[in-house]
């Protein structure tokens, strides 16, 4: 049986259903010559009438046709006056083995633009879909009854599918508005501080504008979403809570066990690192393809370098600087170094290195006046030295031919650190001197910390901070004015038409009306908009909710009671409140 053949018996089983006739769910009406979407796709309802179908929910015309040798299968719908199938029916999703024949859904949908096949099939599992893009399966000689039904099936779904599409379409650009503004304020703040009571999606909109500012568009597969981020390199999430110090966010001493010697060392935290990969993209977009190609190898050439020294090492070589002083071990960012003088070994940075290097260093005075080169280089510029001419012997070759095969210049990254619960800590005493450095970007400020030598710390343009803040938790400090006018601060706040569910919204309007000035204590009243619990709570699928009525609702509802947030009163309110959760 060839596809004419199957469309021919198809439309002669139809032919002779009775009115009333009922398959399954759906009730044969009758034959009929309306061609709602049929005519914008140059079907005649006259020239090939259509098959009406009714159940409690849908009217559809199912319309099987033969033109120009091509096979269709057409089916409108009354309710929605659409078109919501029109299956071509060809080798790709015909498909006949023995007697069994499949009919295959290829994911062709019109809302608003063509969608790509991925996004309708995925609309269509969000609409009860099946994971099978199976439309049916027939075999030659049974019943054409499971046909009908599986067509109409999955043409509600696909329905369901067109409108989950349009929304989804609407919802993007009304979110591409919100996320062009708050990248806009970020462009010329630097920093946001996103504010509201629990619930709201603080932390979510905050990963959503990361998204935005690093890729562009907003990833709705939120686990898609986090695993971009962290694999991008541009993105740091931390949470600050009341013990965190400056030396756990900017700059600090940490104990290391060096070979049985404990050592006392200055490192970079989390901003601290996190600002000098921004800055090191910064910098290098500036640079034209000539000087970021000399930049590249070089700083290539020493990492090998460093590599085939670390090899020296591990087979118990000597790699001397001079007679008395040797390069003792090989970090991740310098050689460690050290002779017969008692204090520890002392680090030669790799990008002191490269910096001498690009700036044709040929003696040990020059050593001392290459810009932005550290402390120690300066101090002991003759062993630096030394360790370059080592180094410029080794790759003579390479560096005779460093321009040649140049290297695209990279282009402006945003870097985005996240701080969830910004004002859990004390944040003059953690940010310390960043607090100058977030309104002057780009301008060394000096931690009173150093790195070998080098106190100075820079927080690039390219390094956007989001943070986010409870404000319904007045148990933690209160941001002061000296960092407050550094942010721009938006607010979140509940907002019932995200909530997706009837049930959802019931709750959220019962456990709303707990918020009116009536219920709540004298210190709190006119302060809904920071206390009320937010729309998140309310939810996701309607079989959960009880569960987080019970557990996550009801005990912040007792914590707003206990600290004096409403009235004594609302106690009776909250436990009916909690009688009222079908569990």
């Amino acid at each position: 049986m060839d596809r004419k053949q199957f469309i021919k018996d198809f439309l002669n089983y139809l032919d002779n259903l009775k009115p009333d006739f009922k398959i399954k769910e759906w009730h044969f009406i009758r034959k009929t010559n309306e061609a709602i979407g049929s005519v914008g796709g140059g079907w005649d309802g006259n020239e090939f009438p259509g098959y009406l179908f009714k159940n409690n929910e849908n009217e559809y015309i199912l319309r099987p046709l033969i033109n120009n040798e091509k096979t269709y299968i057409i089916i409108d719908s009354l309710k929605s006056h659409s078109q919501v199938a029109n299956y071509n029916i060809k080798a790709k999703n015909f498909n006949l083995i023995g007697n069994d024949i499949t009919l295959k859904d290829l994911y062709v949908m019109t809302a608003h633009k063509k969608q790509k096949a991925l996004v309708v099939k995925n609309a269509m599992l969000e609409s009860g879909g099946s994971v099978d893009d199976i439309i049916f399966k027939y075999t030659i000689g049974e019943d054409m009854s499971l046909v009908v039904d599986s067509l109409l099936i999955w043409a509600s779904r696909r329905e369901k599918a067109k409108k989950i599409i349009k929304i989804n379409i609407k919802q993007k650009k009304t979110k591409n508005i919100i996320m062009d503004r708050f990248k806009k304020i970020l462009e010329h703040k630097y920093q946001i501080i996103l504010q509201g009571p629990p619930g709201t999606g603080k932390t979510y909109t905050a990963k959503d504008i990361a998204d935005y500012m690093i890729f562009g568009s907003v990833n709705t597969n939120k686990r898609e979403q986090i695993e971009n981020l962290e694999n991008s390199g541009q993105f740091e999430l931390i949470q600050f809570h009341p013990a965190y110090t400056y030396e756990d966010f900017v700059r600090g001493i940490t104990a290391k066990n060096n070979d049985g010697q404990i050592e006392y060392i200055t490192e970079n935290k989390t901003i601290g690192t996190f600002s000098d990969k921004a800055n090191k993209n910064y910098l290098s977009s500036k640079k034209n393809i000539t000087e970021f190609t000399k930049e590249f190898k070089v700083e290539e050439l020493v990492l090998d370098f460093a590599d085939k020294i670390q090899e020296k090492l591990d087979n118990n070589e000597e790699c001397r600087i001079t007679d008395s002083v040797s390069i003792t071990s090989v970090e991740e960012d310098a050689f460690r170094y050290g002779g017969e003088w008692k204090v520890k070994d002392r680090r030669m940075k790799f990008t002191d290195l490269i910096k001498a290097e690009l700036n044709g260093v040929n003696s040990r005075k020059k050593m001392k006046v290459v810009p932005d080169i550290s402390g120690l280089a300066k101090q002991h510029a003759s062993y630096f030295f030394k360790v370059l001419t080592i180094f410029q012997d080794e790759y003579k070759d390479q560096l005779s031919k460093i321009s040649e095969d140049p290297i695209p210049t990279p282009k402006l990254k945003n870097y985005i650190l996240v701080i969830d619960e910004i004002n859990r800590a004390n944040l003059p005493a953690v940010l310390g001197e960043l607090i100058y450095a977030l309104e002057y970007r780009d301008e060394n400020v000096k931690s009173m910390y150093g790195i070998d030598g080098d106190a100075s710390i820079i927080i690039p343009k390219n390094l956007y901070i989001i943070g986010t803040m409870n404000t319904a938790d007045r148990s933690v400090g209160r941001i002061d004015y000296a960092i407050r006018r550094r942010f721009a601060f938006e607010n979140l706040l509940p907002n019932k038409e995200i909530i997706e569910t009837d049930k959802g919204k019931e709750y959220f309007d019962k456990v709303e009306e707990l918020f009116s000035n009536d219920n709540l204590s004298p210190d709190y009243k006119n302060s809904k908009v920071d206390i009320q619990i937010g729309h998140s709570y309310f939810m996701g699928s309607e079989g959960n909710l009880p569960l987080k009525m019970e557990y996550e609702v009801i005990p912040i509802l007792k914590e707003y009671l206990k600290d004096g947030i409403f009235k004594e009163s609302v106690r009776e309110k909250i436990e009916q409140l909690k009688k009222q959760i079908e569990l």
